[in-house]
């Protein structure tokens, strides 16, 4: 009976833990978005793609989205915008909430930043300034 005990308690710190390390993904990478330490941020919200796709979507649009650093990719912000937008639902309500208080994950904070890669778009377009730029975007 104490073995089942200790079994049982084992198997819970374990499961716990794991699912702690999937989350702290998120919040490193976030940390590191903060700081502009890029390398480690795309590494944290990629590995956290496999688990908590919404938010990490969310994260590398906006690392995509910052024209000063080697990542910039405004093709890449957008295909991780439109991932964070359509898969924000699938994150259970409990974790929006937290998410939201916690790095300001919510559909407001999306939009904007999908406004944010939107715009990038049209100064390109406006750069080259043909009838084909505006076509295209």
């Amino acid at each position: 009976m104490n073995r089942n005990v200790l079994k049982s308690l084992l198997l819970l710190v374990l499961i716990l833990s794991s699912s702690m390390s999937f989350a702290g993904r998120v919040k490193k990478g976030f940390n590191a978005l903060e700081v502009h330490d890029y390398f480690k941020a795309k590494k944290m919200f990629t590995k956290g793609m496999k688990y908590n796709p919404e938010i990490s979507s969310y994260g590398l649009a906006i690392l995509y989205s910052r024209d000063n650093h080697v990542f910039y990719s405004k093709d890449s912000a957008y295909r991780y915008i439109n991932l964070a937008k359509t898969t924000f639902y699938d994150a259970k309500a409990s974790k929006r909430e937290r998410w939201s208080k916690k790095f300001g994950w919510n559909m407001n904070a999306i939009d904007s930043v999908e406004q944010i890669i939107t715009d990038q778009f049209y100064a390109a377009a406006k750069e080259i300034n043909t009838p084909q730029s505006y076509n295209d975007f």
